[in-house]
């Protein structure tokens, strides 16, 4: 299972995000996350996707601790996020 996050900041709020999210404890052991990866989408705006995975059986640890890295920028100036569960596609259908 995974929780894919999206963030967009100004680009001068970069370094308090950086500074903040840096403070928060290590990820648990059941959680692995790829990137950040961010891009520019306008001269000065960026866009950070995170992509979160852990066993199924992780879901209020992996959202908990997600929320927790998040919820750290709250206040930066223009500073917004959202988040998406995916399940396993084989999960889905079954096989």
């Amino acid at each position: 299972m995974v929780i894919i996050t999206e963030s967009l900041y100004n680009e001068k709020s970069s370094e308090e995000i950086i500074k903040r999210t840096s403070e928060i404890t290590p990820l648990p052991e059941s959680l692995s996350i790829n990137g950040p990866y961010a891009k520019f989408i306008s001269k000065s705006l960026i866009k950070s996707i995170a992509i979160y995975e852990f066993h199924e059986s992780k879901l209020l640890e992996a959202s908990e601790y997600i929320a927790k890295r998040l919820s750290s920028c709250d206040g930066v100036p223009g500073y917004t996020y959202h988040t998406k569960i995916w399940e396993d596609e084989k999960r889905l259908s079954g096989l």
